[in-house]
């Protein structure tokens, strides 16, 4: 039986932020504060394993599989599923899975999942059906969720949260900006309002090629009949998972103002798009802007790691 306070959460809040570059632009700003969702499994993670976990219970499965890097956010949500809800999880990962110094594999690992590392070539396979059915068969029990979660019942998690940003605002708001990983995240959001909110997501990565395969993941699970939206390129600062001292310093302004810690490598780029369109005019005068604060704060262990001879992180408030 489901837990129902770990699966039916209450809504997340929705909070609104004034900073400087807002009042020039004469925009109002809100922050869907979904890193507050659910004390352990947060942000979109939540929104999209909650109707796959349903399906995977209701089908009788006992275990769930599915792929992630070594610092992945997805990896480590599945992570809580064996002690939430009692099944085995299985996590193909990109890379070595030994280091000692990777807090959210050592992480995953103590909750109890199982990791098998994947060369870069084989990882680069993870989306083909043949090679999926070929791992399935070492799991006749289990129920396959992509990597990122983002799949039709993902987007119905996701269709929740942009209800709850109507019902919290009141009305629909002029733009929704997302940051963008899978696609799964801006699918739902594009569904969730009409024509009259454009949802803009925030890619995390470089790559025209990479941007044109996430835009077909968006059109393939949330219909060619909407035009309601649009995914930003040039905020990605080099490629994925990738800092410079200007967005690091945004960061930590960012927190001191408004009280919110970011993620390094999705809504830090996304609430950055903000600062940069607001002063660019993007934004209509007098418009409503909503920002979704997808989680992920776990990954500054992955960054503290790799920089920590770089930047001064006792000035992150984690």
């Amino acid at each position: 039986m489901l837990i129902s306070n770990v699966i039916y959460p209450p809504p997340s809040p929705l909070q609104k932020i004034n900073l400087p570059f807002l009042e020039v632009a004469k925009i109002e700003c809100y922050i869907k504060r979904d890193d507050q969702l659910q004390s352990v499994i947060q942000g979109n993670k939540y929104r999209k394993l909650k109707y796959n976990l349903e399906f995977a219970i209701e089908q009788g499965y006992e275990e769930v599989v599915s792929f992630g890097g070594a610092y992945s956010n997805h990896l480590h949500a599945l992570s809580y599923i064996p002690e939430l809800w009692k099944l085995k999880v299985t996590g193909y990962v990109r890379g070595e899975i030994d280091d000692l110094k990777n807090e959210t594999l050592q992480h995953a690992k103590l909750n109890g999942i199982q990791l098998i590392s994947l060369s870069r070539s084989e990882y680069r396979k993870r989306s083909d059906v043949e090679f999926q059915q070929d791992i399935m068969q070492n799991h006749p029990n289990g129920y396959l969720i992509p990597e990122g979660g983002t799949n039709e019942l993902a987007v119905k998690g996701v269709i929740e949260c942009g209800n709850e940003i109507v019902e919290q605002l009141g009305e629909e708001p002029d733009y929704c900006l997302v940051p963008v990983g899978s696609g799964g995240t801006l699918a739902g959001l594009v569904q969730s309002f009409s024509d009259q909110c454009q949802s803009i997501g925030i890619a995390a990565f470089a790559g025209s090629e990479a941007v044109e395969q996430i835009r077909q993941v968006v059109l393939s699970l949330s219909g060619s009949d909407h035009s309601n939206w649009e995914i930003l390129n040039h905020f990605h600062f080099g490629g994925f998972a990738k800092m410079n001292q200007p967005l690091f310093d945004f960061i930590c302004d960012f927190q001191a103002a408004t009280g919110i810690l970011l993620d390094p490598i999705y809504t830090s780029k996304m609430a950055f798009a903000l600062s940069r369109l607001a002063a660019q005019r993007f934004f209509q005068r007098g418009s409503k802007v909503v920002l979704l604060h997808t989680g992920g704060i776990q990954g500054w262990h992955g960054f503290k790691q790799r920089y920590s001879s770089k930047y001064p992180f006792e000035k992150v408030m984690i």
